[in-house]
């Protein structure tokens, strides 16, 4: 028997969505912000998905590094993660974990990352010669890219879904650590979060988030 998928609202306003898996075969835990490329101001498109990589980087010159390391252990390598911004939201996390034990190892990773949101200037250089490549890569060399992209425009005349997730190259290049600072505290707070905790059954999976998200510090609307 599977449970319906449902969601139970944490004392901080952050929410959790929970999906018994009877057949104890999936185990998914992730965390969200309904924040993404239609949320960018004009000026600095490509704001949101910009943060994301910046946020999830970690305070540079901690022991080893848990951010790679879980993704290497979890996920196998980069090129399986599931760390990304769409037009609607942004997503922290990876496509399924397989063992339940492995949702203790990777939830505090993800929740103790997001929580420093640590910016200085050094990530935001590395993470703009990334996103120069992701640009490269997708706007100007895949041609379903480019589809899309071309289909977004002519659909759309004033909708801000007609941008690209990536934004405008040039603005994000004068990109400063304030501005991204400003955006993780408009838009990181516990009432506009929600966490993925599929598996468990619904007591032990609200349990489950609430451990780990319970002391979230950064509270309120966005």
């Amino acid at each position: 028997m599977r449970w319906k998928v449902g969601h139970h609202d944490l004392k901080n306003g952050i929410r959790v969505y929970y999906f018994c898996d009877s057949g104890d075969t999936v185990h998914i835990c992730n965390l969200g912000f309904p924040v993404g490329s239609v949320h960018d101001p004009d000026e600095c498109q490509g704001l949101a998905h910009f943060t994301e990589h910046v946020g999830f980087r970690g305070r540079a010159g901690s022991s080893g590094d848990p951010v790679y390391d879980m993704i290497d252990i979890y996920y196998g390598g980069m090129e399986h993660h599931e760390i990304f911004t769409t037009h609607a939201g942004t997503q922290y996390g990876g496509p399924s974990l397989y063992y339940r034990r492995d949702m203790d190892e990777v939830m505090p990773v993800l929740v103790n990352v997001l929580k420093d949101k640590y910016v200085d200037r050094l990530a935001l250089s590395i993470e703009k010669t990334v996103i120069n490549n992701e640009y490269r890569q997708t706007d100007l060399d895949d041609v379903d890219s480019q589809l899309e992209d071309l289909f977004l425009k002519t659909t759309y005349d004033t909708n801000p879904v007609r941008r690209g997730v990536l934004g405008d190259i040039n603005q994000i290049r004068l990109i400063k650590p304030a501005t991204v600072k400003a955006f993780m505290e408009q838009n990181y707070g516990s009432k506009n979060m929600f966490a993925i905790v599929f598996g468990p059954k619904r007591e032990e999976a609200i349990n489950f988030a609430a451990k780990y998200l319970d002391d979230w510090p950064y509270q309120g609307q966005p």
